[in-house]
């Protein structure tokens, strides 16, 4: 097989890391407020913009956290409960204050990062607002948002002393109603949060 040698410098992308593990105390409001921000909608041209691609511009996946009281780990002066990201206002819409930050939520594999992580965001796809454009295609186009969305995430934590960590899939689906999500409504990806260990150099 004849190959093409490339040549330049490497192209500088920020640092990533996936954490199993995260410190004790509580995140910031600040901390949360910067990273969700990668995720907002901005005026551009007349318009609107975000940092990341949507197929035919049409931004079906939705943001939800899952927040725990403020206690060993968690987010200060912030109460616990589920949340949906408004990216449109850069605001937090409470669902419900009454969710427990259970970790039965999440399969045993998971479990003990979940308990130290302050929060989780779950990305989920409307596909009543993709499915008239894509048909079959919905759920596709729909997973590689989310992607995109998770890298930004990722990226973005480093940063701001965050660690995140994938997780591919729950242990049940009481998740739709902790966020009173609806049929159309697919989760896609979720992302444990929490304060990241810092290496000494």
């Amino acid at each position: 097989m004849e190959t093409v040698a490339l040549h330049g410098a490497n192209a500088q992308v920020p640092e990533r890391h996936s954490a199993r593990r995260f410190m004790r105390g509580l995140v910031t409001m600040a901390q949360l407020s910067a990273l969700l921000g990668i995720l907002r909608r901005h005026s551009h041209a007349g318009g609107y913009k975000y940092n990341y691609a949507s197929a035919g511009a049409l931004y079906p996946v939705q943001t939800y956290l899952h927040v725990r009281k403020p206690e060993s780990f968690g987010v200060a002066n912030f109460t616990g409960g589920a949340y949906q990201y408004q990216p449109a206002s850069h605001q937090l819409a409470m669902i419900s204050a009454h969710v427990p930050y259970d970790r039965t939520l999440h399969a045993p594999i998971n479990r003990p990062v979940f308990e130290q992580s302050a929060f989780s965001i779950f990305l989920v796809g409307d596909l009543d607002a993709i499915a008239p454009v894509y048909g079959g295609e919905a759920l596709r186009m729909a997973t590689l948002e989310a992607g995109l969305m998770t890298q930004l995430l990722e990226q973005a934590a480093g940063g701001l002393g965050l660690g995140t960590c994938h997780v591919g899939y729950p242990a049940d689906d009481r998740y739709r109603t902790y966020f009173a999500l609806p049929p159309s409504h697919v989760l896609l990806h979720m992302l444990l949060i929490g304060r990241a260990f810092v290496v000494a150099a």
